[in-house]
């Protein structure tokens, strides 16, 4: 299906999943969010994505203050980096199926390796139009804060996912009494 002539009827479907109501949104940004560059280099969610990085990034950080308000700012920063990352974000538009949802070009269709990548860029797109549609963060909040309570909660019962530098460096000067060394194998572009 073409997300250009998505139906309202499918619109409401992916909304359902998220408990927004369609009548909250603007169903034009929604369908925006939902075009992968693949698809068309003009019309596409790139700018609602990064829209959407930034309201994320400020309701994890809201959310944080609001329940974990003891926790130290260094741990909060570095907690609030694990949960919006991309490795994150893609199971959880897995979990709304936003694949079944997302227009791409035949070639990225193909591209299983750059799958999580997209997915993520979607979610955080569909919350950029979310947050236009309201002007806030009311229309993301109610449905994402049950996730970042529960990544949050997994994080915190395994600090070694926070921080797999000092882990490493615990574990080798716990054997060898001495620091490991890093070297940088590759760089890519950084996505939280």
């Amino acid at each position: 299906m073409s997300v250009s002539t998505m139906s309202s009827q499918n619109l409401n479907q992916l909304l359902a999943q998220f408990e927004v109501p369609i009548a909250s949104v603007n169903p034009d940004l929604l369908r925006l969010a939902l075009i992968d560059i693949s698809s068309s280099a003009q019309a596409n969610n790139e700018k609602l994505e990064f829209l959407g990085d930034a309201a994320l990034r400020l309701a994890a950080a809201e959310f944080l203050m609001e329940r974990y308000e003891e926790m130290a700012l260094g741990d909060m920063s570095a907690v609030r980096s694990h949960i919006v990352s991309d490795r994150v974000l893609a199971p959880i538009a897995k979990h709304y199926r936003l694949g079944d949802y997302l227009q791409l070009s035949k070639s990225a269709q193909g591209d299983k390796a750059g799958s999580d990548s997209r997915l993520a860029d979607a979610l955080e797109a569909i919350m950029g139009a979310l947050y236009l549609s309201a002007g806030n963060l009311s229309l993301i909040r109610p449905w994402l804060d049950g996730h970042l309570a529960r990544l949050t909660d997994e994080l915190q019962g395994d600090p070694a996912k926070q921080n797999y530098k000092a882990a490493l460096q615990e574990l080798t000067q716990a054997y060898d009494k001495a620091l490991p060394s890093y070297e940088v194998i590759e760089i890519s572009q950084v996505h939280g």
